[in-house]
C-alpha cells in the first residue's frame, strides 16, 4: 500500500492481485475441506423441524433397485463419544438383536423423497402406537455402527410413472435425555433414478 503526496492510500495492482489470489486459494480450501469432510446427519432437519447441532449420529442411506422392486438399506453410526438414544423398531434402525429385515414394508410415513421440488406421497399403512417415551429408544454407543434396515420403498410411496431422478431422505427420532424432548432427525441425502413401469 502507497501513501501519495496528500496523505492518502493506495492499493497498487500487485497487492489486488495478491489478496484476489489468497481468496481463491481459501475458496479452493474450504470447498475441499467440505468434501473430505462432509457433516453428519446431525443438525439437518427432517419434515422441516429444527434440531441441536449436537447429534452425532450419522445415517446413510443405500438404494437397490431389482426390476420394479427398490429398497433402501440404512447404516447407522455414533460418530461422537457419548452414547444417544435412537428409536428402536419403526422410525429407527430396526430391532436390536434381530435378524436384518429384507425388503420389509414400511409401517411408517419415515422417508422424504423428492421428485424434482414435489414430494413422493407415502401410500402405506401407518403403525398406530401410543406417546412415545425414552422406553421405544435404544443407545446407540460410541463408534457403533448398526446396518440392518432393508425397507421396501415400491409399495409404500407413490412413484411417478416412467423414468425420474430422486433425492431420498430418511428420517428417525432421537431422545434427547436432558430435555426429554424427541427430535426428527433426517439422513445424508441420496439420488437415484428409478422407472416405474
Amino acid at each position: 500500500m502507497k501513501t501519495d503526496s496528500s496523505g492518502r492510500n493506495h492499493t497498487s495492482q500487485r497487492e489486488l492481485h495478491l489478496c484476489h489470489r489468497e481468496f481463491y486459494y481459501l475458496a479452493v480450501f474450504i470447498f475441499i475441506f467440505s468434501i473430505a469432510f462432509p457433516a453428519s446427519s446431525s443438525g439437518k432437519p427432517c419434515g422441516g423441524n429444527e434440531i441441536p447441532d449436537f447429534y452425532p449420529v450419522d445415517v446413510r442411506p443405500r438404494i437397490q433397485i431389482i426390476g420394479n422392486v427398490i429398497t433402501s438399506r440404512l447404516l447407522f453410526a455414533n460418530r461422537g463419544d457419548t452414547p444417544v438414544l435412537v428409536m428402536e423398531g419403526v422410525n429407527g434402525f430396526g430391532l436390536r438383536g434381530s435378524m436384518a429385515y429384507e425388503a420389509q414394508p414400511l409401517m411408517d410415513d419415515e422417508f422424504e423423497i423428492l421428485n424434482g421440488d414435489k414430494r413422493v406421497k407415502y401410500i402405506g399403512p401407518i403403525y398406530k402406537r401410543g406417546p412415545y417415551t425414552k422406553d421405544y429408544f435404544s443407545p446407540l454407543q460410541p463408534n457403533e455402527a448398526i446396518n440392518m434396515r432393508w425397507s421396501r420403498l415400491d409399495t409404500a410411496y407413490d412413484f411417478a410413472p416412467g423414468t425420474h431422478e430422486y433425492i431420498l431422505v430418511h428420517c428417525h427420532l432421537q431422545y434427547d435425555e436432558s430435555s426429554g424432548n424427541i427430535f426428527r432427525v433426517g439422513s445424508r441425502p441420496i439420488k437415484f433414478v428409478y422407472t416405474r413401469r
